[in-house]
Formats: structure tokens, sequence, C-alpha cells
């Protein structure tokens, strides 16, 4: 059986995504009742082209972020970075962190990818030195060391709980502490 866990988004993401959309839709439209012998077509053209991008980049892309798990399996799918796909000989060891408890693994430095809140998507260097893969949302994450990578791989879903129990059935033991 094969199982899906979304990223999901938190009301800054969204509230953050929307926001932009708005506004340049908002220029957009300024633009078209202006008279139009002040402005170039290029211009209002260019302004949706702009809105399409921005709706690809902040709503669509960030909605297939997710993790597939299948028996013996994991295939993670972190947007406009990487896909990568673990199994269970791939992973030296596999534990939940808290970042309110173990700072070491909080992420320091954001070398690509997206981060607003609790929202971390892409590639971070974390404050122990490491560098991570991250794709998560909220206080936890389960912290997956690989045997031949030099990053760790932070992941956790919107239903975080879930996804503990699906790796646990389907790839590896999860170590609580």
């Amino acid at each position: 059986m094969t199982e899906f866990f979304k990223l999901g988004t938190t009301l800054t993401m969204s509230l953050f995504s929307y926001g932009i959309i708005a506004l340049i839709a908002g220029i957009t439209l300024f633009s078209i009742f202006t008279k139009k012998h002040k402005r170039p077509k290029i211009v209002t053209v260019f302004l949706f082209v702009l809105i399409f991008f921005m709706v690809w980049l902040l709503i669509i892309v960030p909605n297939n972020a997710g993790i597939e798990i299948k028996r013996g399996e994991m295939r993670i799918s972190i947007p406009l970075s990487a896909k990568i796909t673990i199994t269970p000989d791939d992973i030296a060891s596999c534990k939940i962190i808290d970042w309110n408890e173990n700072t070491e693994y909080k992420p320091a430095i954001r070398t690509f990818g997206t981060s607003i809140g609790n929202y971390r998507v892409g590639n971070f260097k974390l404050k122990n030195g490491k560098t991570a893969k991250m794709l998560t949302i909220g206080d936890k994450a389960i912290a997956i060391e690989l045997k031949n990578e030099s990053y760790l791989l932070l992941l956790a879903p919107k239903d975080f709980d879930d996804f503990v129990k699906a790796v646990d059935d389907n790839l590896i033991e999860v170590m609580t502490r």
C-alpha cells in the first residue's frame, strides 16, 4: 500500500503567497485602466506573465511537495530542489527531533529553499554544521542520516504522527529519543 504525505502550508505562507499575487494583480489592473498611450503593451504582457509565474511558484509548486511511502521505499519530492528515493539499506539512523528541545538540528542558514515561519523546504545548513535537505512544517521532524550521503533528511509533513507510523511500519524503526 502506498501512502502520500503532503507538506501542506502554514497560515503565514498562504498569506504571503496570496498577498504577493494580489499585489501584482492589482498593479496589472491599474496598468490596464490607465491611459493606454502612457505605457507600452509589453508592460501589461510582462505583468500577466509575472502573475502566472508567481501562481506557479507560490501555489502550484508547493502543493507538489510531499513524501510517498510504500513497503521498503520512500520517495521525497522537494520542489525545485530534489527528488530523492531511499530504502532501508540507505539509512544509518532515524530519529524524531524537536527543535524546541534539540537546537543543534535547527536550520542556521538557508542555502537553497524557502522558509517562512515553521514552513521549511530546500537545502539548509544546520547549527551543528551539517547540511540538510528539509521538507518540514512544524516544530518536530524525523531526522534521517543516510549512509552514503553527506547530508541529513529532515522530514515533517502536515500529518506528522501518521507519517511517523508509516515510516516505522514500512521503512525503519523511528527512535523517539
